[in-house]
C-alpha cells in the first residue's frame, strides 16, 4: 500500500537539452504539491488474421505528462529558487530579475530556453519525464495566496523502486493577492480574481533514432490571455464596451506585494505586465447583487518581438 502524502517532487534542467539528469535531494528542495506524472503511450491494436479479435498490439511512442502547482512565494529580497527552475522551461528568459517569452527551440546553439527532467518520488517508488517543456497558468484570487498551475510534456523515463528522499525545503514567504494596483490602460479595476494563461502550444518532437520515439519537447508558439472579472463602471468610468469594438490595445497590470511593503512602481513586489491587452471578450454577471464585468483579453505583441508580456520579481 503506497501513500500519496509521502510524495516528493524533483526538478533540474538539462545541460543537454532532451538528455535526462539523475536527480538526487538537492533537486527536489521546492514547495510543489498536487504532483502528478501520467502517462501517454498509444497502443497500435492489430486485427487477429482468419477469426474475429486480435494480436498482441504494438507500444507507440513513450509520452507522459506532469502537472504540478507552486504558490508564488517572494519575500522580495531574494530571487525565488523554483523561478530559475521551471520558467526557463516554459520558454522565458532572465534579465536581472525579469523573466519574458522568447521563440527558440531548446536545441539551438546558445538557446536560453531549456528542457527539464521532472521526477517524482512516492513512497517507494520513483517515475519521471525527460526532455519536457511546459505551460502554466496564473491564478489571482483577491485576498488570497496566488499560485501557478504547471503541465509539461516530455519523454517518459519509466519508474522503479526507490526510497524516498527528504530535501530541507525553502522557506518560501507567500503572497496575498491584496494591497497592490490592477489596472488596465491606466484605470483601475476591482476583481474577484484574475488568471493569467500563457497558453504554450507544446510539442514532442518525434525521432525515430531513439527507443522511445521521442527525444524532447518544445515550445512552437503561444496565445497567452487573461481572465477577470471587476466590478462594472460607468461609461465615464471606461468604456470597455467601446474599447472592444475598437480593438484598442493597452497595458494590464497586475503588481503583488510582498509581505510588508507598500506597492508602487518599483517597490518589492511581484508584477504580471502585459504591454498589448485587448479585450476580446465581455459579459456582464451578477457577484450577489454588484454588477461585475466577465472580461476576457487577448495578450498582443507590440512592434518588438517577444514583447507580449513580463513576469518581475522587484527586488
Amino acid at each position: 500500500m503506497l501513500m500519496k502524502k509521502r510524495t516528493v517532487f524533483g526538478g533540474k534542467i538539462e545541460a543537454v537539452p532532451g538528455t535526462k539528469e539523475t536527480l538526487t535531494v538537492t533537486n527536489a528542495a521546492f514547495n510543489v504539491y498536487d504532483l502528478e506524472i501520467e502517462t501517454d503511450i498509444p497502443l497500435d491494436e492489430r486485427q487477429a488474421q482468419g477469426s474475429a479479435g486480435t494480436q498482441r498490439s504494438s507500444v507507440g511512442g513513450h509520452k507522459g505528462k506532469a502537472t504540478f502547482k507552486i504558490d508564488l512565494g517572494f519575500d522580495g529580497l531574494v530571487l525565488p529558487t523554483w523561478a530559475d527552475l521551471v520558467f526557463p522551461c516554459c520558454g522565458l528568459v532572465k534579465t536581472g530579475n525579469v523573466f519574458a517569452p522568447k521563440t527558440q527551440t531548446p536545441d539551438t546553439a546558445g538557446a536560453t530556453v531549456k528542457t527539464m527532467t521532472i521526477g517524482k518520488w512516492m513512497d517507494g517508488k520513483y517515475e519521471h519525464i525527460y526532455g519536457a517543456m511546459g505551460t502554466f497558468k496564473l491564478v489571482l484570487p483577491t485576498a488570497k495566496t496566488p499560485y501557478f498551475e504547471f503541465e509539461f510534456e516530455g519523454v517518459y523515463g519509466g519508474e522503479a523502486d526507490a526510497a524516498v528522499v527528504a530535501p530541507t525545503y525553502p522557506a518560501d514567504t507567500k503572497l496575498r493577492c491584496a494591497g497592490g494596483p490592477v489596472t488596465w490602460i491606466a484605470n483601475a479595476m476591482c476583481v474577484e480574481s484574475m488568471t493569467f494563461d500563457v497558453a504554450n502550444v507544446l510539442y514532442l518532437k518525434q525521432c525515430s533514432t531513439t527507443v522511445q520515439g521521442f527525444d524532447m519537447a518544445m515550445v512552437s508558439d503561444r496565445k497567452p490571455k487573461v481572465t477577470a472579472n471587476p466590478e462594472s463602471k460607468l461609461v465615464a468610468g471606461q468604456a470597455r464596451q467601446a474599447l472592444l469594438l475598437a480593438g484598442t490595445e493597452g497595458p494590464l497590470r497586475y503588481v503583488v506585494p510582498a509581505p510588508g511593503y507598500n506597492s508602487g512602481t518599483g517597490a518589492k513586489s511581484f508584477e504580471l505586465l502585459c504591454s498589448q491587452a485587448q479585450l476580446m471578450s465581455r459579459k456582464e454577471i451578477d457577484r450577489e447583487g454588484m454588477a461585475a464585468d466577465d472580461l476576457g483579453w487577448q495578450i498582443n505583441n507590440s512592434l518588438v518581438v517577444d514583447s507580449d508580456f513580463t513576469l518581475s520579481f522587484n527586488i
